[in-house]
């Protein structure tokens, strides 16, 4: 096991996205690659339209309530980027938490695998043959190292020859 400094997450455990249900949407696979995104300087520009477009909004033909519009999707985005921030934090801690947890395991297996293989050698080999298939899940990393060393030695020495 990896000794790895840990805290206890002390953060949000339910993220709910039910006040965003009216304005979540699936969309087809690469459909986003469609659609227009947010440029540096939005804030300025909507700051500007909020003061030029009701005051010329009839010279350029443009319906008044499309800065509402505009400020409604700007409250939409806002409160969608608040759930992902909010999502991406608990799926960090999941995922940190989920490796944690599987190094634990990893070590623990190692540690029995040991134990078998010393016990076999030193007291009982019949042990061996209950735990094979934990040895074998155990020594993959072992064995595939070992392997490619084989095939770089042989490389090697097919080249030097």
């Amino acid at each position: 096991m990896a000794h790895v400094e840990r805290t206890p997450y002390a953060g949000e455990l339910e993220i709910s996205a039910t006040d965003a249900k009216d304005i979540l949407f699936d969309l087809p696979d690469h459909a986003t690659k469609a659609l227009k995104h947010e440029k540096d300087g939005v804030d300025e520009a909507e700051a500007e339209l909020a003061v030029a477009l009701p005051k010329y909004a009839g010279v350029l033909g443009i319906a008044p309530e499309m800065m509402q519009r505009i400020e409604d999707s700007t409250k939409k985005i806002t409160l969608l980027r608040s759930k992902r921030g909010r999502v991406r934090k608990l799926e960090e801690v999941l995922r940190e938490s989920e490796l944690l947890h599987e190094d634990e395991r990893e070590a623990l297996l190692s540690i029995i695998a040991e134990t078998v293989k010393k016990t076999s050698a030193r007291l009982d080999p019949s042990v061996k043959a209950a735990f094979e298939k934990t040895l074998k899940y155990v020594s993959q990393t072992a064995d595939k190292a070992a392997a490619t060393r084989r095939k770089r030695k042989a490389a090697e020495s097919g080249r030097v020859g």
